[in-house]
């Protein structure tokens, strides 16, 4: 029990330190990765998924937009006295063009990389798209952070009650997520794939996702308010390295 509340507040503090939450599917750049990680690729396979994966990231930085009026605006909306839902959805579907065109992007590389494996990596990608994410260093790190946090009795036992209800909201985001992701895989399997066929099966999913992150944020706003002045100040300092460092990691596609 005390791992699982653990567990959840390392998800509390990671809402609070990312950017803005995402009206779309998560967009983690190593998420292909983890499942490359789980195929064996031959070196050509992965010599031709190096190069695709390189084409990709200079396309994403080349279209990249300047998130910084975004993320000082969400960060505003987050540690606000009080909280205005019709000003996060506001926020959030300003940007959702820009993240729907990032997500079509990747949904087009994951239909090159699909076109590149044999019968038994595709059934494997299958397997992997229907599993859970499993535990990352990031978390760990997270709950690392937490610690040091030191929450008092009070504070534990009213995130308690905001991770009850959140709970719930997350599960049925996940369902949403793993709805798209399995529904995106078959287009692919049944070679049905098409800018037309992806917007349909976005545009079936998009008021869900959106729905999700505007109650992401209200938890955030909502924990924030736990906080002291000393433990925001502490948010802040370690967000602000968490920026500057980025996440480092490598992936299978760059094994030679």
């Amino acid at each position: 029990m005390k791992s699982l509340q653990k567990s959840l507040m390392a998800l509390t503090l990671g809402l609070i330190l990312v950017g803005p939450a995402q009206a779309h599917p998560p967009q983690d750049p190593e998420g292909i990765h983890k499942v490359l990680e789980q195929l064996d690729l031959s070196r050509q396979q992965r010599q031709d998924i190096r190069q695709l994966l390189k084409q990709q990231r200079a396309q994403r930085q080349a279209l990249k937009p300047d998130r910084q009026a975004e993320h000082q605006a969400i960060s505003q909306l987050v540690q606000a006295q009080s909280w205005d839902p019709d000003q996060a959805t506001l926020l959030l579907q300003r940007t959702q063009q820009d993240r729907r065109q990032a997500m079509w992007q990747k949904a087009l590389l994951q239909q090159q990389i699909w076109n590149l494996l044999n019968a038994g990596q595709q059934q494997a990608w299958q397997a992997q798209v229907q599993s859970l994410a499993p535990r990352t260093s990031r978390q760990v790190h997270r709950e690392h952070m937490i610690d040091r946090l030191k929450l008092n009795d009070d504070q534990q036992q009213a995130l308690a009650a905001l991770q009850a209800e959140q709970e719930v909201q997350r599960q049925q985001k996940q369902a949403n997520h793993l709805a798209f992701r399995t529904a995106q895989l078959a287009l692919l399997q049944q070679g049905e794939f098409s800018e037309a066929s992806w917007n349909a099966l976005y545009s079936r999913h998009e008021d869900g996702f959106l729905s999700s992150a505007v109650q992401e944020l209200a938890f955030r706003h909502q924990f924030y308010q736990l906080l002291n002045d000393e433990q925001r100040e502490q948010l802040a300092q370690h967000r602000e390295r968490m920026q500057g460092r980025g996440h480092k990691g490598g992936h299978p596609a760059r094994r030679g």
